[in-house]
């Protein structure tokens, strides 16, 4: 009996000393380290760790997002890697791992987040391509991402590979292509891009540059006149659209001054400076760009006569005016002499060699005012006109008044007329109130209240007289109005009337005056026979 005891507590010490050794053998199984995650793409995170134990079976991955708890994902052999895959893009995942084997698991690793990437950009659509010129072709496309960082170009050209060419910010929508060979064809495709790759390609297109024109030859230009030449050349071209035209002079810089049709070949250019040399050189230009320049001219304007001077004319009679003028120029061919009369348009009259410097203009209108000037001219053109200058043709009907003194009633070709004031003698001269005299043949009279000042206008003649002044100006020319008796000069006599020197007035407008001493009459003849 005591034997079986014995061997009974023996056995349950054996029992208890294997199940210490199994739980302490459990309880060695050491936890992973390092335990790192990197995200690699927007759907995939791999994992990485370090193994501290030589007794595990393999280990547990768990996963966590969000605030959400821990869940197994995997479990995987003796390995210190995993790639999770399948992920959302752009979401922060949280990892951690343990050992385990057939007695039980290890304690967590560390635990570490990553965050997936975000998603490609949708691809670009309906890429376009156009030839502006022989040079550069234009693209466009449709963006359809909101994720991009920018787009590629690529490039190639038949039976070649695609290389990018280039690249362009987010949310472009074009790109010139420029520096290309012409007359050849290029194929384009696009693609949007980010930090998580790159989107499909768009559409390809292919588009050929053009062809410039040839360029013009054998430039001429011709001298037509001093303000206008003629430039002529040889259109080698099929293809144009049209030629453009430019200037220089000398030292200065080409600029375009004009533009001509397809096919055209020449162009005439006014409004030159006279005696000037220019420079001319012409291209030819369409859609795809410009020629090279034709050949280079200079051709120098002519010289256009100076213009004459100080033209005077000079009444000879009821039907002719004498023109006299100054020749300022050496290289005149002739000289054109025109004429107007007052409110109408200069008409030429007369044709005069060159180094004439007068002419007689004939066959006028009685007391009529004519205006005239003269330029000359030679192959290369007009000059500027003379001054211009006035002269009315003497009265072919004479006018005789008689007046008395002491007298208001005076006659005019023996009608009888009534002054407002009767003529006086002072100074022994006779003095009257001149309207009615010069109303009689023809002339103007006008006052000057601030000056007091008459002026009296007859065709071309303008006398201007001053009260209690004895002088008077004749064409902007000042005499004395009696060198024989300076004290004679303009009055104002009460009730305020005027009066002026008769004979000095009558004869400055071409009248005669005759004095019949016993009948103290005044006999004025217009014009003076």
């Amino acid at each position: 009996m005591r034997k079986s005891k014995l061997l009974a507590i023996t056995l349950c010490c054996l029992i208890f000393a294997v199940s210490w050794v199994v739980s302490v053998e459990a309880a060695e199984i050491t936890a992973p380290s390092n335990l790192t995650a990197v995200a690699v793409s927007m759907s995939q995170i791999n994992l990485t760790w370090t193994d501290n134990s030589n007794n595990e079976s393999g280990f547990k991955i768990e996963r966590a997002e969000g605030s959400n708890g821990y869940t197994e994902i995997a479990v995987v052999d003796n390995v210190t890697a995993f790639s999770d895959t399948g992920l959302a893009a752009n979401t922060t995942y949280t990892y951690r791992v343990r050992a385990y084997n057939s007695s039980g698991d290890s304690d967590y690793s560390n635990e570490y987040s990553a965050t997936t990437t975000g998603a490609v950009p949708a691809a670009p659509a309906y890429l376009t391509a156009t030839a502006v010129s022989s040079s550069r072709i234009d693209l466009t496309w449709n963006d359809y991402s909101s994720n991009e960082s920018g787009f590629k170009i690529e490039r190639k050209i038949a039976g070649g590979s695609y290389t990018q060419i280039a690249t362009v910010g987010a949310n472009a929508t074009s790109y010139n292509d420029t520096g290309l060979a012409d007359n050849t064809k290029y194929y384009y495709r696009v693609l949007a891009y980010n930090s998580s790759g790159n989107s499909a390609y768009s559409n390809e297109v292919n588009v050929a540059t053009g062809t410039v024109p040839a360029a013009p030859s054998d430039l001429t230009a011709t001298v037509l006149s001093s303000t206008i030449i003629t430039l002529t050349w040889d259109d080698n071209s099929s293809n144009e659209t049209g030629f453009i035209i430019e200037r220089k002079k000398a030292g200065g810089s080409y600029t375009q001054i004009a533009t001509v049709d397809a096919n055209t070949t020449t162009c005439t250019i006014s409004g030159l400076a006279g005696n000037t040399k220019y420079y001319y050189r012409v291209l030819a230009y369409n859609s795809s760009g410009n020629s090279v320049y034709s050949n280079e001219v200079n051709v120098t304007t002519g010289t256009v006569p100076a213009a004459p001077s100080d033209l005077t004319a000079t009444v000879l009679s009821s039907t002719s005016i004498m023109l006299t003028w100054d020749d300022n120029s050496s290289n005149e061919t002739d000289f054109i002499v025109e004429r107007k009369e007052a409110g109408g348009s200069y008409t030429r009259v007369a044709t005069i060699d060159a180094n004439t410097t007068s002419y007689t203009d004939y066959g006028l209108t009685d007391n009529t005012k004519y205006y005239y000037r003269v330029l000359a001219y030679n192959s290369y053109g007009d000059s500027e006109y003379s001054n211009e200058e006035s002269a009315t043709t003497y009265s072919s009907v004479e006018v005789l008044i008689k007046l008395y003194i002491g007298q208001s009633t005076y006659y005019v070709n023996d009608q009888s007329k009534t002054m407002d004031t009767s003529p006086l003698i002072r100074e022994n001269r006779t003095v009257l109130p001149i309207r009615f005299i010069a109303e009689a043949i023809g002339a103007s009279v006008t006052w000057n209240d601030s000056e007091e000042k008459v002026t009296i206008s007859l065709k071309d003649k303008v006398i201007e007289l001053w009260i209690d002044k004895n002088i008077a100006r004749i064409n902007g020319q000042y005499m004395l109005i009696d060198p024989a008796n300076p004290n004679v000069t303009p009055i104002i006599i009460p009730p305020g009337r005027t009066m002026l020197p008769l004979r000095f007035i009558a004869e400055s407008l071409g009248s005669k005056v005759d004095w019949d001493q016993d009948k103290q009459e005044v006999t004025v003849t217009y014009p003076a026979p």
